[in-house]
């Protein structure tokens, strides 16, 4: 009996040290996992972060926005990285304290392109604590088409309480300067809700459901679910991929930006398709409702108050302005006007006109006017061609 007892509590022993062994295999696993996962993790690898920087940081309802983001080391070692974004490989969004919602920048080409660094695959070493500007931007609060969009909508109702909208940018956690976001005057809001009522549908960005269901699918998957057009190969839609009002969009025309032909720019008696003239991305206003002459222009901008729509609206008539008249004092305008301007809008403002510059060399091929486009464009080049952050070589 003693003895059966005996062999009884040696299996129960042995079990047990079976058991915490199973036990202590287990927690030991569990652990190199956590440990696995801690190194994985996007916090415990996180090296390096985005300062950005916004101007102006008060603008109306509607103005375009200059963005500077800066590639900065927050780790304590050295860091080697490629620093030419040479797309959009993150998503900006807007957020406010006082809004249930955020509103995305939609990257449909109001993105400038990247600032070049000694090649197209440029590394560099930075040290702890070191930043450098990567990527300059343009954007718009909001966009013509997302006027009524929840945010803007919970923003106006703000601005029928006396409140302030005091908003910043982020990319991924960092967080930008804040923004003071005010109402236009009564006039000029009415005139961003007639040209958003006169712009064609057609010539709108479309939610990315519908791109697909009309067979557009070229663009590029980005963060935070938003399309970038400068994508390179076909994309299908994703099982249970559903259109939110933050505004999943891409443009219509996919690369090129095909005109209504309902209205020309009007250049020494020849008549020019719009985009030739404005900032892609800005319909404030665009075809085929902008103005049609560089007078009508010089107008519109001295109808509207002080502010970056207006700025924008400036660019553009000095554009077809030199193109019709050749006056050397538009050039000098146009100089002084850039040598007092902000740096961060400066740099946006002369990469944005360099975009325009190389499309008339491309459209030079294809619309029978367009070369006669090449040189005032490259006089206006330039002129400001020592703001542009990736200069193209110059042209005889």
């Amino acid at each position: 009996m003693e003895l059966l007892c005996l062999t009884s509590f040696c299996m129960r022993q042995r079990a047990m040290e079976k058991s915490t062994l199973f036990l202590t295999v287990a927690l030991l696993c569990l652990c190199f996992l956590r440990i696995a996962e801690a190194q994985q993790s996007p916090v415990a690898i996180q090296k390096h972060g985005f300062e950005i920087f916004v101007y102006p940081a008060e603008v109306y309802f509607g103005d375009p926005i200059y963005i500077a983001i800066h590639l900065k080391n927050i780790s304590e070692e050295t860091l080697h990285r490629n620093i030419n974004f040479d797309r959009l490989n993150f998503s900006v969004s807007l957020h406010s304290d006082n809004i249930s919602t955020t509103y995305y920048l939609l990257p449909e080409d109001k993105f400038s392109s990247a600032i070049g660094h000694d090649g197209p695959s440029a590394r560099r070493s930075f040290q702890p604590g070191e930043s450098v500007l990567v990527f300059v931007c343009y954007g718009e609060v909001p966009a013509l088409e997302d006027m009524e969009t929840t945010f803007w909508k919970e923003a106006k109702t703000l601005w029928e309480e006396g409140k302030n909208v005091v908003a910043h940018l982020m990319i991924s956690d960092f967080s930008s300067n804040a923004i003071t976001i005010k109402p236009r005057p009564g006039v000029e809001m009415e005139l961003l809700q007639r040209w958003r009522k006169e712009t064609p549908e057609s010539l709108l960005p479309i939610p990315f459901d519908q791109a697909v269901a009309e067979g557009n699918y070229w663009f590029h998957y980005l963060e935070e679910n938003l399309y970038d057009r400068y994508g390179a190969f076909p994309l299908t839609p994703k099982a249970g991929f559903v259109s939110t009002e933050r505004t999943l969009k891409i443009n219509r025309n996919d690369r090129w930006f095909f005109p209504s032909n309902d209205r020309f720019i009007k250049v020494q008696n020849q008549d020019y398709f719009p985009y030739f003239f404005l900032q892609r991305g800005n319909r404030k206003p665009g075809d085929p409702i902008c103005p049609e002459t560089w007078q009508s222009w010089k107008e519109l901008e001295e109808s509207l108050s002080p502010s970056t729509m207006r700025d924008e609206i400036r660019m553009t008539r000095i554009i077809i302005q030199y193109c019709d008249t050749k006056e050397e004092t538009v050039l000098k305008e146009l100089k002084e006007w850039f040598g007092k301007m902000n740096e961060i809008q400066r740099m946006v403002m002369a990469e944005s006109f360099r975009h325009r510059t190389e499309n008339v060399f491309i459209q030079r091929n294809y619309v029978n006017n367009a070369e006669d486009l090449v040189r005032p464009f490259r006089d206006i080049y330039r002129a400001i061609r020592e703001y542009d952050l990736a200069p193209i070589p110059e042209v005889n």
